[in-house]
């Protein structure tokens, strides 16, 4: 019983040492998204001519899935400046998403779209990492199969597993050769340690 104890308390390190704090890091980087996206539509609400915001809005839209409004918005910025020091990179962008426009017309999917799914409500292409739609606000939730399915979830599940059971086998071993009192101190300070660690998470 000990040893079923203290696994369970590895792996509750282990998933304070590694998942949480990199779901903490997404959820903070999701919210600087949405921010700089917001602060980006003001300042094109103050200055609808500055074409190099709008070009920097019109990448955030694509990369959301919302291909038709980032399309607008790069023609606006390339009309808006048609001699500027960037409009032949916007331009080339431009192209990109439209050849992208062009292959989700004909049904099919582009290198990375398994990184998308639609929205149930306004059908739109949502980037598999968001939890709302950008486009009409609906909460996505992310199943089990559908986490399971993701490549890269599969991925990140085989580069851990291997080292992981390895030195899962490894500890087994040592902890159940250890007298019963190590093992309680053993036990209570993986739990003193998971604790602090999964507390610590949050303030990086």
């Amino acid at each position: 019983m000990a040893v079923i104890v203290f696994c369970l308390l590895l792996f509750l390190l282990w998933f304070c040492i590694r998942v949480v704090p990199r779901s903490v890091q997404n959820a903070r980087t999701m919210a600087w998204r949405h921010e700089e996206i917001e602060r980006t539509r003001k300042v094109i609400e103050r200055d609808p001519s500055n074409s190099g915001t709008r070009a920097k809005l019109a990448a955030f839209l694509i990369e959301d899935g919302d291909l038709d409004a980032g399309i607008h918005e790069y023609r606006t910025a390339i009309g808006t400046s048609p001699q500027g020091p960037f409009t032949t990179e916007w331009k080339r962008k431009l192209r990109d998403a439209l050849e992208l426009q062009a292959i989700l017309a004909r049904g099919e999917k582009p290198l990375g779209f398994h990184e998308w799914r639609a929205c149930g409500q306004c059908n739109a292409t949502v980037p598999i990492r968001e939890k709302t739609c950008p486009k009409c606000g609906l909460t996505l939730n992310k199943g089990l199969v559908e986490w399971g399915m993701d490549p890269n979830t599969q991925r990140e599940i085989w580069r851990e597993a291997i080292p992981i059971s390895i030195v899962l086998l490894v500890v087994i071993a040592i902890f159940s050769a250890l007298p019963t009192e190590v093992k309680g101190i053993l036990i209570i300070s993986s739990l003193l340690v998971g604790g602090w660690l999964f507390l610590r998470s949050f303030d990086k």
